[in-house]
């Protein structure tokens, strides 16, 4: 049987404007998903802005990735975790 990874986000506003001037940007870190019964290779993420989905993966002990929206705004990010 394999039990589902589970997903986990951090996702914090990145306050540097001569790096994305203009830009509203985030940075997300998937280190947090996890896998009772193994690990977790990649996410899949759902920016919530329309844009096609990303898959984010782990590359040594970071999975992690900035995304700039086009207009400030509130946006419903989803996460999935894959084995």
């Amino acid at each position: 049987i394999n039990i589902r990874p589970v997903a986990s986000a951090t996702i914090v506003p990145v306050l540097a404007p001569l790096r994305f001037p203009g830009r509203n940007s985030i940075f997300a870190d998937f280190v947090g998903s996890t896998d009772s019964d193994g690990s977790v290779s990649s996410v899949i993420v759902n920016w919530g802005d329309g844009s096609a989905n990303a898959t984010v993966t782990r590359v040594g002990a970071a999975m992690n990735r900035t995304k700039s929206y086009a207009a400030a705004g509130t946006y419903r990010v989803r996460v999935w975790a894959i084995d």
